[in-house]
């Protein structure tokens, strides 16, 4: 009996280790590394979120939402929730939300976009008030640039305003992994990959705080513990039935320490277990980056953003909204979701979610800590 319950319990363990590893979706990108997206993957979170963005490892879990919804008279409805199960599906070089998120009268969908010629990726999220009173969002997004000291501290390296602060003008925030404690972090190296985030120019009234992500970004200010945890929190004041949308890119660089075709020369101190990393590259030729060459790549590539932002794959409705707002306007609520006229609507949601939108949003309005997914509303009504 002993011997089948040891049996039984490893062969667990090797489901799960094998199904873990399927725990996201790999994009490949230009720099011959991956964007691994939390989809619908078995194990996955479904929130959209980037895992490491490759083996240079330039985040640690990045590109989340969390939301906090507030009444026209300011009482708070929804505090600090994290989003996910968005039904996240795959088509090409872009992730659509096939079954969008309905929290405190607010609904939440995502369209990702990642182009295989790019070293960036594009976000591009909608909230609608199904409520019919005035509701006041707010949106973390964000997450891990790094890792505490694996790879070395998170330092901002530049911003859109040219200087090392973070602020709420900034349009690009540029982030290197400081192995080498350089007083300079533009200069490098950056220990695991740098990354950009863009903001865009139009910010003002709606970029509100910089927040620490892994806590509350509502009300914890960056930087926290970890500087690698940043959340940049935007508000948003709907209307009943009015939609904004914010579009948002990330930028991901190498590493300018070690080769990622190897594993990364980190040491663990105080470590209770032994990560089990890839030795690191010791073939010929090993290819790393010149100290500070990314961090300066990537911030090329995020002020060319700004100025020339990324809109294939929008759909007229989409690039309205960028256009009304640059990266944050009004969208007209009925149509939004109909991110892919061919692709959507195929799928049957679109028709279920016009004909039934009215009675869902007032009939079945949920409290914070009570996120589904449209698509228990449309099981149950189908």
């Amino acid at each position: 009996m002993k011997i089948n319950v040891v049996k039984c319990l490893a062969a667990a363990v090797v489901l799960t280790i094998g199904a873990s590893a399927h725990a996201v979706t790999p994009l490949p990108s230009a720099d011959g590394q991956f964007w691994d997206i939390q989809d619908t993957s078995a194990w996955a979170q479904d929130s959209g979120g980037i895992a490491t963005g490759g083996r240079s490892h330039p985040f640690n879990g990045f590109g989340y939402l969390k939301l906090q919804v507030r009444s026209g008279d300011n009482n708070l409805l929804c505090r600090n929730e994290y989003l996910h199960s968005f039904g996240l599906a795959r088509d090409g070089e872009r992730f659509d939300s096939i079954t969008p998120l309905l929290v405190s009268d607010i609904v939440v969908a995502r369209a990702i976009y990642a182009p295989k010629d790019a070293d960036y990726l594009r976000y591009f999220d909608t909230f609608t008030n199904t409520s019919d009173e005035l509701r006041i969002v707010e949106v973390a997004w964000g997450g891990a640039a790094g890792a505490y000291e694996d790879g070395g501290k998170v330092a901002v390296a530049t911003t859109g305003s040219g200087d090392r602060e973070i602020d709420t003008a900034d349009s690009f925030v540029t982030v290197m992994q400081n192995a080498k404690k350089v007083d300079d972090p533009m200069k490098g190296p950056s220990g695991h990959g740098p990354s950009a985030h863009v903001l865009g120019t139009k910010t003002k009234d709606v970029l509100t705080a910089i927040g620490d992500m892994y806590a509350d970004p509502f009300t914890d200010k960056w930087p926290g513990f970890d500087p690698a945890h940043i959340g940049y929190v935007f508000k948003l004041t709907l209307k009943p039935d009015q939609t904004a949308a914010l579009m948002t890119f990330v930028v991901k660089g190498k590493s300018e320490v070690y080769d990622p075709r190897g594993g990364f020369p980190i040491t663990v101190r105080d470590g209770l277990v032994i990560p089990n990393f890839d030795p690191p590259y010791s073939g010929e030729h090993p290819k790393i980056p010149a100290a500070g060459s990314e961090i300066a790549r990537v911030t090329e590539i995020a002020s060319k953003l700004v100025s020339e932002p990324d809109l294939r794959g929008l759909t007229p409705l989409q690039t309205f909204a960028d256009r009304e707002l640059e990266f944050a306007g009004p969208v007209d609520a009925q149509t939004v979701y109909r991110f892919r006229e061919d692709g959507f609507a195929a799928a049957g949601h679109d028709d279920i979610w016009r004909s039934d939108r009215g009675r869902i949003s007032r009939a079945s309005t949920y409290t914070c800590g009570e996120v589904r997914s449209q698509r228990d509303h449309i099981l149950k009504r189908s």
